[in-house]
């Protein structure tokens, strides 16, 4: 089953620096895709058509803008602010062991979301909000760090992006950590 982690893991490695050998990794997206089997938060059946409606974007804009785009298709957009209630309702809604730690992981992001609100402001640069794309990080981030081993996808692909291996570097270039600014 597709989970909130593939959308983590398409911005991340579109947005990001990556070692040579992890930049292969784009190309094995479906299989990233799939990496951990538990219940996602938000679909991404739209991810594709969002990615094409903003493909001519500049870099920051275009990722801003296809998360964007996918939290309007799952309908938790108010205008520009994530409808926390609603993608919260969605982790409650997961029918599996996995729900408690969804919404511990959906919570925990919200919180972030909010520090990094109070700290930086809410300015968009990019000239869509930045929450989509923090909070698709945030809770992807989440999902590989606390997915169950029975639900992890052995392969080469999945271990080295759960490792960290093929994790972004920041702005700067010393190294990242994929959303974890709060």
């Amino acid at each position: 089953m597709k989970v909130i982690c593939s959308v983590l893991a398409f911005i991340a490695v579109l947005h990001s620096t990556f070692a040579i050998e992890c930049k292969e990794l784009w190309q094995k997206k479906d299989e990233m895709m799939n990496c951990c089997q538990e219940p996602h938060v938000v679909e991404i059946d739209q991810l594709q058509k969002c990615m094409e409606e903003n493909k001519d974007k500049e870099k920051k804009q275009k990722f801003a803008c296809t998360a964007k785009c996918v939290y309007d298709a799952n309908g938790l957009m108010n205008g520009d602010e994530i409808a926390t209630d609603k993608l919260l309702a969605k982790a409650e809604a997961i029918n599996s062991d996995f729900k408690s730690t969804a919404v511990e992981i959906v919570n925990g992001c919200i919180q972030r979301m909010e520090n990094h609100k109070a700290k930086h402001g809410q300015n968009a640069p990019e000239g869509c909000p930045p929450g989509p794309m923090f909070m698709s990080m945030c809770i992807g981030k989440g999902y590989m760090h606390k997915c169950p081993d029975d639900k992890w996808t052995k392969s080469e692909v999945c271990d080295k992006v759960r490792s960290g291996e093929c994790k972004p570097q920041k702005r700067g270039g010393n190294g990242g950590n994929g959303g974890d600014d709060e």
